[in-house]
């Protein structure tokens, strides 16, 4: 038998990022290289997904994606709160942070094809990373995701 569904102890709604705190011990960091790269995407996109907070407005996700926010003097943003127990807000923590899926390589490229090199700027994707998936440093020839 399925686990009944726990959308009941989810609820969405805004809140001032001043009163927002990170979360204690988070234990996921970002350079500054890519912390711009999230602001420039938090520019461009806007705030995309909510972070994820506690009752007492603790971020259990979207610690980085906060520390972007205040920078870019944001003032409200989207939330979800969830009702959970210590133990479950780390796990949750992990969860967010570490589950994740692969790239299809042959769809990214087509993706990377696709786009123009201001756009694969704002993907977060740099020349070093582009020439990589691209199995030829060559065809990426300066820092401003130019293909050739």
């Amino acid at each position: 038998m399925m686990e009944e569904n726990k959308v009941d102890n989810v609820v969405t709604d805004f809140r001032k990022v001043k009163d927002l705190k990170f979360y204690p011990g988070n234990p996921r960091k970002m350079d500054k290289k890519t912390l711009e790269k999230l602001r420039r995407s938090i520019r461009e996109f806007g705030i995309v997904e909510p972070l994820v907070i506690n009752k007492d407005n603790q971020v259990i996700g979207g610690n980085q994606r906060l520390k972007a926010i205040r920078e870019e003097k944001i003032e409200e943003v989207p939330v979800v709160i969830v009702d959970l127990d210590k133990n479950k807000e780390k796990s949750l923590n992990l969860a967010l942070n570490k589950i994740a899926g692969e790239w299809d390589e042959e769809l990214l490229k087509s993706f990377i094809d696709d786009l123009d090199d201001d756009s694969l700027g704002l993907a977060g994707f740099d020349n070093v990373e582009v020439g990589n998936l691209l199995d030829n440093e060559d065809e990426v020839i300066d820092d401003n995701y130019k293909k050739s």
